[in-house]
């Protein structure tokens, strides 16, 4: 069952991700904002303060099929997405280099931009 992430979900994010061989963000790294199903899958809503919210650091459980982690990353979007409506988002976006979250992406009616690289330092 879907509900909101709680830090506390955190050591069962580092088990989904240790057991893919990645590195998860820190817990200070995480949005406020997340649902998770517990066992399949989560995703986040990271707030800016221009009216575009952007989806991101979705992880799944390697060990679900991946006809459940599919429905509940699907489902994770679309909560997210509504999520966004409430706080008066007027678009969000997303960016992933894996096949499979782009396809979710596209699934859940995004367009793509094209590509690019990220970068990121310390202040």
């Amino acid at each position: 069952m879907m509900r909101r992430y709680e830090p506390s979900d955190y050591s069962e994010l580092e088990d989904w991700i240790k057991k893919r061989g990645m590195i998860l963000a820190s817990k200070m790294d995480l949005p406020e904002i997340g649902i998770i199903e517990p066992g399949i899958g989560c995703g986040f809503l990271v707030q800016t303060d221009i009216k575009t919210a952007i989806l991101d650091f979705f992880f799944s459980n390697p060990e679900a099929s991946r006809k459940r982690r599919h429905d509940a990353l699907f489902e994770i979007g679309q909560g997210l997405i509504q999520e966004a409506r409430w706080l008066d988002y007027k678009r969000v976006s997303c960016s992933s280099r894996f096949v499979i979250t782009q396809d979710l992406a596209r699934s859940l009616g995004f367009r793509e931009l094209g590509e690019f690289m990220d970068f990121i330092r310390e202040v």
